[in-house]
């Protein structure tokens, strides 16, 4: 079934960038990477059990799609040198979202930017991965997952299904689920087997329902976001919270479940990781866990910094800028959102977090190494948020910084760094 989204102005990107970008068909290429999983399944790798060595790796191995996870045109990820983006739909958003999408196919209104922008990229080349999260972004009281049988349940599905029948043709993966081991409920993971588990009932039906419409669309598991703790946990596990011994046994399971699943083309990484140390650490460890392909939709450092943005504001940047000894960096960020800084002075605010300026390229050497075929670098471009996650993002990009000619200016450390890996990644002058 071909997509029924019709063709899209393609905004900034000219003529020529649409021209000289790869044109792959996205069935076909869906096609070979599933025939190529099966394939070789079928001839004696098959599926190894939770824990045993991968032994010759089943991941297709075309040159490794390195991009952004953020707002992005054709012509900024051309510019960066970007071969991916990924985004993210809420359940709660995609009812009025596809209802939008009908009245534009009727002529009765606009595309939403979404639905354009991924088709847009998809033109150009750029290769998109999509995930449906269906957490808790909107509700005050969000429920547990459905059951599939349910009158929730089947709306959800419904949705699904309209999603991938307007989007599926552009897509390089549908990732089931955003960090549901972050997320769902204590319920939703109870049962003895895995077959028993609602998370697992729940990611059944929707792939069954993806497969149903588009059997050519690759599917990627739920995003592993436990990565590190894993890690942690197998170094010292008498020592680590509750809460880390939680993640650890759903990360397991979740790994057999994807494992077992034949619908399931990939494994979706989002390893938040404190150095690029414990970055090849969590990708050791789960290139050991399956036999499938293995893609990064988020990644990134943030997790040293849950500490250092309570803490006071650096006293020699105070001082340099004439602010609050007392104020929080939090506050900072909080401040600087309300109302933007110059670049200059916030990207001296940025060197007073402790994040390794190394940690993209050396990050993306152990993604090479491990075989990850899709990487999206945590933001390129990253506008106000109201999650807590909101005074962290901002590091990497800048609805903090005062816009240039009316756009926003990226963050010139991390993005430097970012173009810097990329051009080698594509074989470019660094």
């Amino acid at each position: 079934m071909n997509s029924i989204i019709q063709p899209a102005t393609q905004g900034d990107t000219t003529a020529t960038q649409l021209n000289q970008a790869e044109m792959e068909h996205p069935v076909s290429a869906a096609f070979s990477r599933r025939g190529m999983l099966k394939g070789l399944a079928v001839g004696g790798i098959g599926m190894m059990g939770l824990g045993e060595a991968a032994g010759t790796v089943i991941s297709p191995q075309p040159p490794m799609l390195f991009g952004c996870f953020g707002v992005m045109t054709a012509q900024q990820a051309h510019s960066i040198h970007a071969r991916a983006t990924r985004f993210i739909f809420s359940i709660y958003d995609l009812p009025r979202d596809i209802a939008n999408a009908h009245k534009a196919i009727a002529g009765q209104g606009p595309m939403p930017w979404k639905f354009t922008m991924v088709q847009a990229l998809h033109k150009a080349g750029i290769k998109v991965a999509i995930t449906i999260s269906w957490g808790p972004w909107k509700p005050a009281k969000p429920l547990p997952l459905p059951t599939p049988n349910s009158a929730r349940g089947k709306a959800w599905l419904k949705t699904t299904r309209e999603l991938v029948e307007l989007m599926g043709d552009h897509l390089y993966y549908l990732t089931l689920d955003n960090e549901p081991i972050t997320y769902h409920y204590p319920v939703d993971w109870q049962g003895k087997t895995l077959e028993s588990k609602p998370v697992f009932a729940w990611y059944n039906a929707v792939a069954r329902e993806v497969h149903r419409v588009k059997p050519a669309l690759p599917i990627a598991s739920p995003a592993f976001n436990t990565l590190e703790e894993v890690i942690r946990y197998q170094k010292n596990p008498r020592s680590e919270k509750p809460w880390v011994r939680w993640a650890t046994t759903r990360t397991h399971e979740m790994f057999a479940w994807a494992n077992a699943n034949e619908l399931i083309s990939a494994v979706d990484l989002h390893p938040y990781v404190t150095s690029a140390s414990y970055m090849q650490a969590a990708l050791t460890f789960a290139r050991r866990q399956t036999h499938k392909a293995m893609i990064a939709t988020e990644w990134g450092q943030n997790s040293v910094l849950h500490a250092w943005i309570n803490e006071p504001l650096n006293r020699q940047f105070s001082v340099q800028w004439k602010l609050p000894h007392q104020q929080t960096n939090a506050a900072y960020v909080k401040a600087c959102k309300v109302k933007p800084v110059q670049l200059e002075q916030w990207n001296d605010f940025v060197d007073t977090a402790p994040l390794d300026h190394n940690f993209i390229p050396e990050s993306y050497e152990a993604m090479r190494r491990n075989k990850v075929i899709m990487s999206a670098y945590f933001s390129y471009a990253q506008y106000p948020m109201v999650r807590p996650m909101g005074l962290l993002t901002p590091l990497y990009a800048s609805c903090t910084v005062v816009r240039r000619n009316g756009r926003f200016q990226p963050n010139s450390h991390f993005l430097r760094s970012y173009i810097a890996t990329a051009n080698r990644a594509a074989g470019l002058q660094a």
